[in-house]
């Protein structure tokens, strides 16, 4: 494949950085990067660990079929797997047969279980990108869309096409507001809510709205994905 300079460069650096492991967040959109990075570290460095997580590796046998080429695959949320599992790899420790995670160290009999999802979500504290300056995170002409989120599953949850039929839950419309009007401090003003079913509990939006008013929040703008329900009112 064509490799852009830049794309080159940032190969380059990771050989050079001799890492442990490298981590991924897989989507369809960057899959051939992806394959692409790993298939050059691991001509130079075969010993550098590969996990990978993300939308595409929301179903264990899609994520086995798309990106072949994990180590460790941290299958739905990482909240309550990732972690641990980090810890043990810098160790030396190669786990395996973990709830939530597939592994190429894996017991070919064991059968994939899901790891516990986070229940409250208000208790995740959210990025606050310490780890570099979040207005960097642009595209060529200037233009940032800020990544957020409400909810996470969706409250309808039955379209088999779908792999997002896990348990719905919400924030608290203050907890979200907390990170809006921090994010619109460091500069932030567009604001994109990833959320499949933004709309699931409308009361809550409606509160959010009021909330963003009430702290008088001046200049943002919001996109997200509504689902049209009954139970929205003509407000």
């Amino acid at each position: 494949m064509h490799l852009s300079y830049e794309f080159r460069e940032v190969i380059a650096e990771l050989i050079f950085a001799e890492p442990k492991m490298i981590g991924l967040s897989l989507h369809t959109t960057n899959l051939s990067f992806c394959k692409e990075i790993v298939k050059q570290v691991k001509s130079v460095l075969p010993e550098t660990l590969i996990v990978v997580g993300g939308y595409d590796c929301m179903r264990p046998d899609q994520g086995r079929y798309l990106f072949p080429e994990y180590d460790y695959m941290v299958v739905f949320e990482a909240e309550n797997t990732l972690g641990s599992l980090v810890e043990q790899l810098v160790k030396g420790e190669r786990p395996k047969n973990i709830p939530g995670i597939l592994s190429k160290y894996d017991n070919d009999a064991f059968p994939f279980i899901r790891a516990p999802l986070v229940d409250d979500l208000d208790n995740i504290d959210f990025p606050t990108y310490e780890w570099t300056d979040i207005n960097l995170y642009r595209n060529w002409n200037g233009y940032q869309l800020t990544p957020i989120v409400l909810t996470r599953g969706c409250r309808w949850s039955i379209c088999t096409f779908c792999a997002e039929r896990f348990p719905w839950r919400i924030r608290s419309a203050s907890n979200l507001v907390d990170e809006i009007e921090w994010l619109a401090s460091k500069g932030c003003t567009i604001f994109h809510f990833n959320d499949s079913d933004l709309s699931g509990d409308p009361a809550v939006v409606r509160e959010v709205c009021e909330e963003i008013i009430r702290r008088d929040l001046q200049g943002l703008s919001f996109v997200g994905q509504l689902r049209v329900q009954k139970r929205y009112s003509q407000e």
